[in-house]
Parts: structure tokens; sequence; C-alpha cells
């Protein structure tokens, strides 16, 4: 939390960008790996005294760029805190 009570808006980005990991991975080839190049986030509405949940989801996948979406919401309220629009690049498993 911010001083102001407030959800830090860092740790929310962190959230959407740990959540699209897992559908990412299962999609490659073992030994693949992939970095974040880019993460657009828009914060809807702050978060105060909740926990937040994370949906994220592969829109596309190419050869070596992968393109996310992810949202959070506060647990409390099921509202909107934030939404991510996020690029992966791809390094293939070695061999393949």
């Amino acid at each position: 939390m911010q001083a102001g009570g407030v959800m830090h808006g860092g740790a929310i980005a962190s959230l959407l960008d740990s959540v699209l990991v897992p559908a990412i991975g299962s999609s490659l080839p073992e030994g693949s790996r992939y970095a974040t190049v880019d993460l657009h986030v828009q914060f809807m509405e702050g978060v105060v005294e909740s926990d937040v949940v994370a949906e994220g989801w592969v829109v596309r996948r190419g050869r070596r760029t992968v393109f996310g979406q992810a949202e959070a919401r506060a647990v409390s309220t099921g509202r909107l805190a934030a939404t991510a629009v996020l690029t992966y690049a791809i390094s293939p498993a070695p061999g393949t």
C-alpha cells in the first residue's frame, strides 16, 4: 500500500505481467524462453483495503512474439482495477 492507503500501481502491474506467464508457457515447447518486451497498463480505479485477483490470456501467438491481455479486479467489490496489453518475445528451445 502507498502512504494514502491505496494499493501501489507497480504491484498491480507486476501481477498483470505475471498472470500471463502460465498461459504463454503452456503453449510453448519445453525449454523455450520468453520475456516481456512491452507492458501497457491502464489503471481504472484505486484499490483500497482489498486483495486483487488477475486473469490473463493469449490474444495471438507467432513464432517469435506473443500478444496478451490481462485484467485485475478488487476482490472485495469485483470492480475492474486495471487492464493491460502485453507483448512477449520468444526464444525457442534449442533444437526447435
